[in-house]
């Protein structure tokens, strides 16, 4: 299980005055008229609660594995944990109003209400307007402010909020309270699994994790654990230019170093279909000569699992907005990288594979998180729309980690399992299946008739599959 805590730094030259905590809800997708009970005070829905809950049990058996957004709040830092630094751990708790999130509009409308919020009576309050407040909806936030006094102080004896255990940005070191009567030899970093940490803190251990640090549910274990979230550098990005696309990071220093790539899909554009999300997955990539056919094979889990569930996953999935053109996502994935080569001769290309799915909101067909699309699609809700790849590695004799930016996807290709017409042969068959989870890519056939525009002034309800429709390739 998660942790419901997070612990996070940032470097003192930030001025508290432009930090702001932002706070989004998601539920389970479902049709757009249900979330009018979470956004309308005069609703007629909502007067019935046993009913509204059965209805999100149902959506919840039916779709359970895709969420989309529909609440927000923001809060200034300074105004809850204020711009002095303690010298004892202080604590505040706080009521933040939620603001209507409309699904698929993506975090502009969040940074439209900062600035209306800010400047009231500015030229921004024009431009910008603050989004309308949900049906009487508040979150209640606890934030602890540790100041100078070192990040080891979440889990410290002298409070009640102390959590029992820290575990790292990565997931694969902890640090936690040590035991009453537990020895543990003084071992240094390099000498085994186990350390203690310097004297002046001898009552912590560090060490490595299970599961990512993560509360196992078969076990009577459930001590709480706080996670740090993110591993910030000393020196901020300077952004050069006002154009998104033209983003131009500028130098870092690190305080730690992480093999792990950050990801954030930012929306998809010319796509004929509604209800889309994206699935990521990791995985090599080459050119098979058995099959005469480019193929990708997923990498053992190496994504962060974002919900419950294990530490790492093979593929993770993106918000879904309900009949949204061309949507726009809030989600952030991270990757652990191989310690090897990105760009193997045999093993292929490593890349970062993006499908794009269509997803039916009203057909009954249950799918969870233990199917895979590709193996059960008789029960899936999920319909193919696109797959695109973006290479990780630049170079050909010294790969390379591609920079940091904006990268484009074109998706181009369609997906589907190794096998059928393209094993001729038993011999062909056996060396197809050599890769478990490979999968062919084949290019999306553009016909000259059907044009982008007239797909997009058609609006597609949920049993529409666009069989006599080519679709153009989309990008993400």
């Amino acid at each position: 299980e998660t942790s419901r805590c997070g612990v996070f730094s940032f470097p003192s030259c930030y001025d508290l005055n432009n930090v702001y905590v932002v706070i989004i809800v998601e539920k389970t997708l479902t049709e757009d008229g249900e979330l009018e009970m979470y956004w309308n005070k005069n609703d007629d829905i909502a007067r019935d609660i046993s009913k509204c809950r059965s209805r999100a049990g149902r959506a919840a058996d039916r779709l359970g594995s895709f969420l989309t957004p529909f609440a927000f709040g923001v809060a200034p830092l300074v105004k809850i944990i204020g711009s002095d630094s303690p010298s004892v751990p202080s604590s505040r708790a706080a009521q933040i109003p939620l603001f209507k999130f409309l699904p698929g509009e993506g975090d502009r409308q969040i940074l439209n209400h900062i600035m209306a919020m800010s400047c009231p009576r500015g030229n921004f309050s024009t431009l910008n307007k603050a989004s309308e407040v949900a049906r009487d909806g508040t979150a209640l936030m606890v934030l602890r402010n540790f100041g100078f006094l070192g990040i080891h102080s979440t889990i410290a004896r002298n409070s009640k909020l102390a959590r029992d255990r820290l575990v790292d940005f990565t997931g694969e070191i902890q640090v936690r309270r040590k035991l009453k009567e537990e020895e543990i030899p003084c071992l240094d970093n390099d000498g085994g699994q186990v350390a203690t940490v310097q004297r002046w803190h001898e009552n912590f251990v560090a060490e490595l994790t299970s599961n990512g640090g993560r509360n196992l549910s078969s076990t009577k274990d459930h001590s709480l654990y706080t996670q740090e979230l993110a591993s910030i550098p000393l020196a901020t990005t300077q952004i050069n230019s006002k154009s998104l696309k033209e983003l131009k990071p500028g130098t870092h220093f690190h305080t730690s170093f992480c093999n792990e790539l950050l990801l954030q899909p930012y929306n998809i554009e010319n796509c004929p279909k509604r209800n889309v999300c994206i699935k990521m997955e990791v995985a090599r990539h080459y050119f098979s000569d058995d099959l005469n056919a480019m193929v990708v094979v997923p990498m053992s889990p190496s994504i962060h699992n974002p919900r419950r569930g294990p530490f790492l996953v093979r593929e993770v999935f993106t918000t879904c907005a309900y009949h949204k053109v061309d949507p726009f996502f809030t989600d952030e994935f991270k990757v652990k990288l191989p310690l090897g080569d990105l760009s193997h001769k045999n093993e292929g290309d490593l890349v970062l594979v993006f499908t794009a799915y269509h997803v039916s909101v009203k057909e009954k067909k249950k799918w969870t998180l233990k199917h895979s699309c590709e193996s059960t699609e008789a029960y899936s809700p999920l319909e193919q729309i696109g797959c695109g790849i973006l290479p990780l590695s630049v170079g050909e004799k010294a790969s390379y980690l591609i920079e940091n930016g904006i990268h484009a996807v074109k998706l181009n290709y369609k997906s589907r399992k190794v096998g059928g017409h393209e094993a001729e042969d038993e011999q062909h068959q056996q060396k197809a299946y050599l890769k478990p989870h490979a999968r062919v890519l084949e290019p999306i056939v553009i016909s000259s008739e059907a044009s982008l525009s007239d797909n997009e002034t058609c609006p597609e309800d949920d049993n529409s599959r666009g069989e006599e429709t080519s679709i153009q390739p989309s990008d993400i």
